[in-house]
């Protein structure tokens, strides 16, 4: 049964940089071919409605890491 699930893909050289990948899936490594890692904290997440538009910042005071 598919569950909502995300993970963040980045290049190895810019660690603090990456795409935030999610969807409806089994298991996380459905989202993305070959080899991705998950980071913890220290990040900016920004959100754009879309390629190419402005995104904004989101808010992670309420974020619970696990």
């Amino acid at each position: 049964m598919s569950h909502p699930k995300f993970i963040l893909v980045s290049d190895p050289k810019t660690p603090l940089a990456g795409t935030f990948v999610y969807g409806m899936v089994d298991q996380h490594r459905d989202l993305v071919q070959g080899y991705g890692k998950v980071h913890g904290e220290g990040y900016t997440f920004i959100f754009s409605p879309g390629w190419n538009l402005p995104g904004n910042e989101l808010d992670l005071a309420e974020v619970e890491w696990i």
